[in-house]
Parts: structure tokens; sequence; C-alpha cells
């Protein structure tokens, strides 16, 4: 193979198909359309003899030589945006990225309503991919740079590759509905034990703290009905006598549903830091430095003890 015929912009647009699995969504990430990517796609199986990705369960899946070639193609692309083209800055206003991030179904409505205004103002270029993985996908997301930024709790991600920044603190709430015939302006422990309870079936690592604290303690609740969706909950406590156990934002957000009062656990579960969290990859990316430097902007406390967020509102 002849270099003067290598075109590296076909590398980038592997690397973009190989990161993304789909054709569509390596043009999101590149700025260009569909037929673009296709037509470079067809230009690498010339270029390469081989196929390179084939569709399988509707995603672009990686042929043996395509997975044999990502760590060099990864090695060539990081050495040209680090050492050769050595950018100075990074203008947002200008920049037409898709931010890719990972979060919890909570998160998604708690963090995402302030971060699509405040781009809107500021990058109004860029564009948002939310989503929600299970531990091993995120590890592997962040690693190969499908995923800029996780925004949650995610103690699996201990290995010295991963970078991580505090937010603020949480911790827990109950949540009932206005007018509940057994719980007024306080929420007492054998309150707490005689009520019916709802729970959330949530992939969020958070819940199995306060599930924690309440074996240690001994608390069993009575658990009326169970429920794989966190917006369910809304309308569930406001329409039923039903009492739920959530973090402190799920009960800003519960709250601001209305017909909703929320109170003190009425027994001790500790906090939980959330963070920010990035792969060593993506910790020179002068993107990916502006946009945590946003979120710790949007998002982060100067007050570390979160204590006082959890009060009985009527």
């Amino acid at each position: 193979m002849n270099l003067k015929n290598v075109d590296l912009n076909l590398l980038v647009v592997f690397d973009a198909i190989f990161r993304q699995r789909s054709v569509g969504l390596a043009g999101q990430m590149l700025g260009i359309s569909q037929p673009a990517v296709s037509h470079a796609l067809a230009r690498l199986r010339q270029l390469f003899d081989d196929p390179m990705f084939v569709r399988i369960n509707n995603e672009m899946r990686p042929t043996d030589r395509a997975s044999e070639l990502m760590p060099s193609v990864e090695r060539v692309l990081s050495m040209i945006r680090d050492d050769v083209l050595q950018p100075v800055g990074f203008d947002p206003a200008a920049n037409r990225r898709t931010l890719t991030l990972c979060m919890p179904d909570i998160g998604e409505q708690y963090f995402l309503p302030p971060l699509i205004n405040h781009l809107a103002q500021v990058a109004p270029g860029m564009a948002v991919v939310s989503h929600e993985l299970a531990p091993a996908q995120l590890e592997e997301a962040l690693e190969s740079g499908r995923v800029d930024l996780a925004i949650g709790y995610f103690p699996d991600l201990r290995r010295a590759v991963f970078y991580q920044q505090r937010l603020f603190y949480s911790g827990f709430c109950c949540a009932v509905r206005q007018g509940h015939p057994q719980i007024g302006k306080t929420l007492s422990l054998p309150q707490f034990l005689q009520a019916e309870h709802v729970t959330a079936r949530l992939r969020i690592r958070s819940q199995e703290i306060a599930e924690q604290a309440m074996r240690e303690q001994g608390i069993v609740r009575n658990v009326k009905l169970q429920t794989s969706h966190f917006l369910s909950l809304t309308q569930i406590i406001a329409q039923t006598d039903l009492l739920a156990t959530v973090t402190y934002e799920a009960a800003q957000l519960l709250q601001a549903a209305g017909k909703v009062h929320i109170y003190p656990v009425p027994f001790p579960i500790p906090q939980f830091p959330v963070m920010q969290y990035w792969h060593e990859r993506a910790h020179h990316d002068r993107g990916n430095q502006w946009l945590r430097g946003e979120i710790r902007g949007l998002f982060q406390r100067d007050n570390d003890n979160s204590a006082d967020e959890c009060t009985a509102e009527h």
C-alpha cells in the first residue's frame, strides 16, 4: 500500500464508526452527513480489501481486521491530535461537537435541563447524547471514547486510568403525598415502619447505600409496590398512600411535580459523593476539559455538608 494514496480522514471515519457502532452516529460525532460516512466506509473497504464493519442486530460490528487495526489507528490519531496539531484553544461557540454523557435516569432529569439551557447560550452548535450503562459497559465506553464523561455515583470506576471530581454530596429523603392520613408535620421511625412503601428498582449504586443501612439497623420496609422507572413514582406517590425513600435530587424532582411532601429519613443513612468521571485518554482533550469546567461551574456546591437539604416542607 502506497502512503500517498491514503487519505488520513478515512482513519478518522474508521475511528468514529468503531466507537459509535453506527454510520449515523459516527456522522453526528464528526459533524458530517451519513452519506459522506458511507462513502468513506466504501473507500476503507477498498483500501484494506476487507468489509471492515458488518451490520449485526442493527449495529455495525468491526471485523477481525478492523479490530486488529484499531489500536494502531488510535495511536496515529492521538499523535496527530496531541503532537502535530497542538491546538492552542477551544472555542465552544464555534464548535459542533456531540457530547456523549453517561448518567442514570434520575441524573438525566436533574442534570440535563440546566446543561442544555447553558449550552444553548455558550455553545449553540453542540449536541448531547446521554446513555445509561451498567458498570462494565461504562468502563469500556470511557476507555474507548464512546462516552466523554460520566456523572453520578459510580464506585466501580476505581482503576488509576479514571479521573474523578466531586460535585456535591447527596443523601436520602422520604416522600409521601400531601394529606397523607398517617404522616403529618414530621415522620417518625414508627411511622416509617408502619407505612406501606414503593421502591424503584433502578440501575443506580446509591440505592445500595440506603438498603445496606436498613439491613444493618434491622429496618424492614413493608414494600407494596416495586417499579422499574423513577418517572412513575411521581403519580404513584401523589395518588396513593405509599412512601418512597429517594435521594435529595430525586425528592426535589418529585416535589417540583407537585402534591408531594418530603421529610428527613428517621434513621441514619450515610451520604455519598456525586462525581464526574473521565478516562485518562480524555484528560488533556481541550473539549473534554472545557466540558468538565462547565459541569463543575453548573453543579459543584461549595458546602459539602448537604444535611440541611432534606427538610420537611408543607
